[in-house]
């Protein structure tokens, strides 16, 4: 860096030097010498020229040649500006320009150690310069002190004190510069005026400045290029005055400052440093910057300093109209461009020296607070004048001015005097200068927008109405501003926000003579509000867009609009929304109070008219439907934020916000409410659907306070019991309607052509994940709105006028949607019990007493024809919770204790806490007289309920030990009556007894002597066995690839691995156990324990099953009759149902199979059908396929043997249809469909009557309760006669809608052909026995009879097949006419 700064700096000094030959260049070395004695030799040219050369390679000051430079050239330097020179008004005189580039170039010094041991000898020939220079000079002389003192701080005091008096002198000065500043000679002239320097004494600053104007008249523009002055006037009138801030340098140019004017300045006129304004613009800085490192000069200075500069602060400078009058010229010759220019340019300086002024006087605000006092109305006016005089392309002394103007309104002490100047300071042409929006005052308007903010929060309640509505009319604007040039910043939104509400007191207790213009500010600042949501929610539609980033999280954008910048965050968004959405809850408050407020104040005023009231309801209307897209904004995340709010603080303050919503409302009166939120349900409604925390808004208007509450639950009820159909989910497989394609055959169709029947799914435009969220939402409003009856008691009265609507429509619906109970209407249902239970409501006991009995018989049902334990659950707690009075439920007592006893048994502790709470009830308020007959009455009873109360009896810590022996306490002695009656233990032989396994065992010594073997009996664990296999086949296998056929590694060496058996475990012990899988091993003695468990277990059954087949399971004695009755009934279907559990199980499948088509040779047919009905039905839907598939192996039609047992097995199958529970006869009715596809339509039509009755059985005996009873019975009729009569079936598009009938498992490919001689027509007792079901009272059996005889009898025999049916037919309609039930089916038939 030397030596390259070094030959720069010799090469262009030679080249500098070249033409001038009695100078030796520096050449070569870095000599001094030659470039001193050109500095100080007789010739100023060649001195000038030298230090311009200087100045061009001043970078060399930045190399190790530094401290040579400054100990040779620094005298020298001295010397020039000292001694060598004297200051030239002339700016193009070569003494003016030869100190102009010494100073520039100890200016451009930098400011490091170096340069520190001479830095007190540069501030005092800066100041010397600074006191008998001229401006130009001068500016760069204060540049030179405040960056020595700033970085110096340790400098001596000697010319701390002569700058003090130097600028204090210059204040008091100040008046006499502007007069002649601003008079018409010093503006047309070449003269410049000047005041006296400071060095001098004895003479007055009047006669300074005569005396400098007439010495220096005759040197004006000697011999002075006019481009060169041009320029220097063109470089100082851009100079910005210098900022506050220590960090910024002095010397840099401020981008605001260089907007200042878009002219080249006319020539200047060169004015003595103490008549400057350019001068006097940089003196506060100096002096601030001193007081800070010298405080022992501020006692002595500062007195005197604030009186001189509150008088400068009051000066002005005359107009340019005056000073033509006051010469006597003619303003058309006088009033030049040059003139023009140059006024305007003094005029900035001007202003600008009185905002640094006025930046000194804020910065003594705090530390002399007591002599600024005196002036405060003083500084208020001045600062008001400043603004209104300020050049609108002054940008940057506009911003001195509104940074002072906020410090001074931060002051306590010294805002009061801005009270009297409101009116001006709200005149925005005042603030921020004329054409303010259309300039590049536009970057001013933040600052401006804050200081008015700063303003109104001070004053607001010294505000007239007049000026507030001002404020609501400026900062409505700044809310929607739109300019794509310069986007207002959030931050001076959100401020125009706070403004906004700051006024809304001040509003709703003002006192005016008319009254209603403060309602109407307030209405259009809740315009203002709402329209600002819905910009934003425009201006942000999706509010981010997620794009996937290099690390998978979503990278959230914000979208560029016109409403905010792109620098602007979603964080600021959402506090704006938040601020809004919250201190809008005041605004309405005060709106809808404001009348009542107005009448306490015994003012008189007209009432509001209509359209007012509808403007007002509209804007609320669409505040409703804006606020949850707006609140969405609050629940957006930032990942690359490192300070965002997290997903939970984030919905928390999604949720208050909405609180503070809904508080909006809670002051409304009942047409209000139901004008804005009745009207807008839907959007509530949605929102809930959409996210539930939106309950947060129903939540609160129904615990607010009880007027609110009442009619928010009228509005809510009428709206839900409306749309109670919803409540029900159901799947998008659940409406099926039968169509048949060919009803109506041509008669030149052959009969032997087979319909098409098609499903036809109905459509639906809602998916089943949007019906079940809006089943979720109606249930949660439902529930807030019966919650409010225990804090709002008067609600009782909306909800009794639903409530038997209520139960009646829900209990239907629930009955209709029993497969996915509890369902939306049993929770409401058990809502509604609860709540009107809780609260002892006399008249709603009354309103839902009719409906009693039948939804206790309703229920009980249920609960009998279910064995799911989730239905039996729920029906168990809607019977004990039903809102009734002890003597209403009396005659229904029997009924409920029935029902107690299974809650008891359950193993839900909700379940047993009711049932023992519900029977100590009953217990305390029934006489002993009454209760114990009625528990008697039924036989095993009491002896039930007693066993049920007894499994309770346990010690702690089970929680109902001690509430059961309270409860057995309070019975008196009831209970041990129990011992008297017998048990109802049941009968459940065993035949594990009767199937031992004998073992010979004998002593070691006595293995020769058999006669000494003793024989042990062993019974067998079957049932054990069967529950084992049960187990193993119903669990869920692994997942695969979790086990690699039964392998597992054992690293045996670097990279390289070896797969192990279980079998091979023994290597394991020459592993050390980092090298052992042991997730694999686990998983393995997994898999091979469960087969060796199924093994064992299929070991025991075949050996009970041996026993069987040989007949050795028969004991002798009085047993054997006994024995072969039951027992081996109980024998054979555990059997048969444990080689159906290992039939489905992989390991043991192979030999299952197989087992069972020898075994079931020597079982009953009604064995192995009960056996197979219950082994599918614990098989849950997700095996059944499986099991089917299984089982289909079994029942083949191998021999006549095989096809007797089948047929045996049908017939018993067909009887297990109506005689079992509803689970065993799903069972069977699959059993007996899985073993008619295997046999074929011949061999079913064998037992044509026996599947047609059993299918009509199975109909009528499917329990009304359990909807998907009906629809389960009526799909194995169809498949009975789809195999019976072979029907085609059309497999459709699904884009027709259509799909293949899921009632069938045949198609077209897999269909049997009809048999020639059987045909596929029904039989004439088949005909017979559907004939007779037509006048059935049961609608569905009806249908299946209707639906049979049209699509299957008709088509294909025609009305020929009901010839030889004619007595039968007429014995029916005879029988039609005399039924009142059966009207349909005679006029069908």
């Amino acid at each position: 860096v030397h030596s390259k700064a070094t030959a720069l700096f010799a090469s262009r000094m030679a080249m500098a030097s070249s033409p001038k030959p009695k100078s030796a260049p520096l050449a070569g070395s870095m000599n001094w010498d030659p470039l001193q004695k050109r500095l100080l030799g007789d010739d100023l040219e060649d001195a000038l020229a030298a230090a311009t050369e200087l100045r061009q390679g001043i970078e060399i000051v930045h190399s190790t040649e530094f401290p040579l430079m400054l100990s040779a050239l620094l005298p020298s330097l001295s010397t020039v500006l000292t001694n060598r020179t004297r200051p030239s008004p002339d700016t193009s005189s070569t003494q003016h320009r030869l100190r102009n580039a010494v100073l520039d170039i100890i200016s451009k010094f930098p400011l490091n150690e170096v340069l520190r041991p001479h830095a007190p000898h540069l501030v005092a020939v800066a100041r010397d310069a600074l006191t008998r220079d001229f401006e130009d000079n001068a500016v760069v002389a204060s540049r030179i002190i405040f960056d020595l003192y700033k970085v110096y701080r340790n400098l001596p005091t000697d010319d701390v004190q002569p700058y003090m008096d130097f600028v204090v002198e210059m204040y008091r000065s100040l008046q006499i510069a502007v007069t002649q500043n601003f008079s018409f000679e010093s503006l047309s002239s070449a003269q410049p005026p000047a005041l006296p320097s400071s060095a001098s004494s004895g003479e007055s600053s009047n006669q300074q400045l005569a005396k400098e104007s007439a010495g220096n008249e005759q040197k004006a523009q000697e011999g002075a290029p006019p481009e060169k002055k041009s320029e220097v006037a063109a470089k100082d009138a851009f100079t910005p005055p210098r900022k506050e801030s220590s960090n910024h340098s002095t010397t840099s140019t401020s981008s605001v400052a260089s907007l200042e004017t878009t002219q080249t300045p006319p020539k200047r006129v060169t004015l003595r440093s103490n008549a400057s304004f350019r001068v006097l613009t940089e003196c506060p800085l100096i002096v601030m910057l001193m007081f800070q490192l010298y405080p022992k000069f501020v006692k002595t200075n500062i007195p005197g300093m604030i009186g001189t500069m509150m008088n400068a602060l009051a000066l002005r400078p005359p107009r340019l109209d005056s000073l033509v009058s006051g010469s006597g010229t003619s303003s058309k010759i006088s009033l030049t461009p040059s003139i023009k220019r140059l006024y305007y340019d003094r005029y900035r300086e001007l202003i600008a020296a009185q905002a640094k002024t006025l930046s000194f006087l804020t910065y003594l605000l705090r530390g002399f607070s007591s002599d600024l006092k005196p002036y405060e109305e003083k500084i208020a006016a001045n600062v008001v004048a400043l603004m209104a005089n300020c050049p609108r392309e002054s940008v940057s002394t506009r911003k001195e001015l509104l940074v002072a103007t906020r410090h001074l309104l931060t002051a306590q002490e010294f805002r009061g005097g801005f009270i009297s100047h409101i009116d001006a300071l709200l005149d925005e042409r005042v603030l921020m200068g004329s054409q303010h929006r259309f300039s590049d005052q536009t970057l001013l308007r933040p600052l401006a927008y804050l200081t008015l903010s700063d303003l109104v929060s001070h004053f607001r309640t010294k505000m007239s109405m007049t000026q507030i509505s001002r404020v609501v009319l400026i900062f409505s604007r700044v809310l929607h501003e739109i300019s794509p040039s310069f986007p207002m910043p959030i931050s001076t939104q959100y401020g125009a926000v706070r403004t906004l509400f700051s006024v809304v007191d001040i509003i709703h207790r003002a006192k005016e003579a008319s009254p209603s213009s403060g309602r109407r500010i307030l209405v259009r600042i809740l315009k203002t509000l709402v329209d600002k949501l819905y910009a934003i929610v425009d201006s942000f539609p999706s509010i981010v867009e997620p794009t996937t980033g290099n690390d998978g999280v979503l990278d959230v954008v914000a979208k560029q609009s016109n409403l905010t910048s792109h620098n602007d965050s979603i964080r600021e968004v959402q506090s704006m929304v938040r601020a809004i959405v919250v201190n809008l809850k005041t605004v309405i408050n005060f709106i809808s109070s404001y009348r009542a407020n107005v009448e306490n104040a015994k003012e008189q005023f007209p009432p509001s008219p209509a359209t007012s009231t509808t403007h007002e309801m509209d804007i609320l209307e669409r505040y409703i439907q804006i606020i949850f897209p707006a609140a969405k904004i609050l629940k957006e995340r930032i990942p690359s934020h490192d300070e965002g709010l997290s997903e939970k603080a984030a919905s928390e303050q999604y949720r208050d916000t909405l609180t503070y919503f809904a508080a909006s409302f809670q002051r409304f009166d009942r047409a209000s409410l139901r004008r804005t939120l009745g009207r807008n349900l839907d959007f509530l409604v949605d929102a809930v659907i959409e996210d539930p925390a939106a309950m947060a808004i129903p939540r609160h208007l129904l615990s607010c306070n009880q007027s609110t509450s009442f009619e928010v639950s009228c509005i809510l009820l009428k709206y839900l019991v409306g749309r109670m159909e919803e409540l029900s989910v159901r799947r998008d497989d659940d409406s099926i309607a039968f169509v048949f394609s060919s009803a109506e055959l041509d008669e030149s169709t052959n009969s032997t052509n087979e319909g098409k029947l098609d499903l036809a799914v109905a459509s639906t435009d809602e998916s089943f994940e949007f019906r079940t969220k809006r089943s979720g939402a109606l249930l949660l409003l439902f529930e807030r709105v019966l919650k409010s009856l225990a804090v709002f008691q008067n609600n009782e009265y909306i909800v009794r006028k639903f409530l038997r609507r209520m139960v009646v429509l829900a209990f239907r619906s629930a009955m209709e949607n029993t497969w996915s109970w509890p369902d939306s209407n049993c929770m409401l249902l058990r809502y509604v019990f609860r709540s009107i239970s809780a609260g002892k409501f006399e008249e709603s006991y009354k309103e839902l007493l009719p409906l009693i009995p039948s939804v206790l018989n309703g229920l009980y049902r249920v609960l009998c024809a279910s064995s799911d334990t989730v239905i039996s659950h729920t029906a168990i707690e809607l019977c004990l919770t039903i809102p009734a009075r002890l003597s209403s439920l009396l005659p229904h007592l029997n009924l409920l204790l029935r029902i107690i006893i299974p809650a008891l048994d359950s193993d839900s502790g909700d379940l047993v806490n009711l049932g023992l709470r519900t029977l100590e009830f009953w217990v305390d308020n029934l006489n002993q007289q009454f209760l114990y007959p009625e528990i008697s009455k039924q036989a095993n009873l009491l002896s039930s309920l007693t066993q049920s109360l007894s499994r309770h009896l346990r010690p702690a810590p089970y929680p109902y030990g001690l509430l059961t022996l309270r409860l057995l306490g309070k019975l008196g002695g009831k209970n041990r009556q129990v011992l008297r009656d017998s048990f109802a233990l049941g009968n459940h032989p065993s035949c594990e007894e009767h199937l031992p396994l004998f073992a010979k065992c004998t002593w070691k010594e006595e293995q020769n002597s058999p006669s000494n073997a003793e024989v042990l009996k062993l019974p067998l664990p079957l049932h054990q066995s069967v529950s084992l296999l049960e187990r193993l086949a119903l669990v869920d296998p692994p997942v695969e690839g979790q086990i690699a056929q039964h392998f597992y590694t054992v690293a045996i060496s670097a990279g390289e691995t070896k797969k192990l058996s279980w079998a091979d475990s023994t290597q394991l012990w020459d592993c050390s156990l980092e090298e052992v899988d042991f997730e694999a091993y686990s998983l393995d003695v997994m898999s091979k324990t469960k087969s060796s468990q199924a093994s064992a277990a299929l070991n025991v059954i075949y050996a009970v099953s041996k026993q069987i087949i040989e007949g050795k399971g028969k004991s002798s004695g009085e047993n054997e009759l006994s024995f072969s009755v039951s027992l081996t009934r109980v024998a054979q279907k555990k059997v048969f149902e444990g080689l159906l559990f290992a039939a489905c199980i992989d390991d043991t499948k192979e030999g299952a199979v197989q087992k069972l088509k020898t075994f079931k040779s020597c079982v009953r047919a009604d064995v192995a059908a009960d056996a197979s009905s219950e082994f599918l039905c614990k098989v849950p839907d997700s095996k059944a396929d499986r099991a089917l598939s299984a089982m289909t192996e079994i029942f083949d039609k191998a021999d006549n043997a095989t096809s007797n047992f089948n047929s045996l097995l049908l017939r018993s199958l067909c009887g297990c249809c109506s005689t079992h529970s509803w689970g065993k006869q799903i069972a069977a009715m699959k059993v007996l469909v899985s073993l008619m596809e295997t046999h074929g339509m011949k061999w079913c039509r064998y037992h044509e009557n026996d599947l047609v009755i059993a299918a009509y059985l199975s109909v009528k005996t499917a329990p009304r309760e359990i909807s998907l009873a009906a629809a389960k019975a009526s799909e194995f009729f169809l498949r009975v006669c789809v195999l019976l009569y072979g029907a085609k079936w059309a497999n459709k598009d699904d884009s027709d809608r259509k799909i293949l009938d899921p009632l069938c498992t045949i198609n077209e490919g897999n269909q049997p052909k009809a048999e020639t001689d059987l045909g596929d027509t029904p039989g004439e007792e088949t005909i017979r026995i559907v004939l007779q079901e037509l006048v059935s009272p049961n609608q569905l059996v009806k249908f299946c009879s209707r639906f049979f005889i049209k699509h299957f009898v008709l088509p294909s025999r025609g009305a020929s097949a009901l010839s030889d049916q004619a007595s039968t037919i007429r014995r029916l309609l005879f029988f039609a006419s005399s039924s009142p039930f059966t009207s349909a089916s005679s006029s069908w038939l």
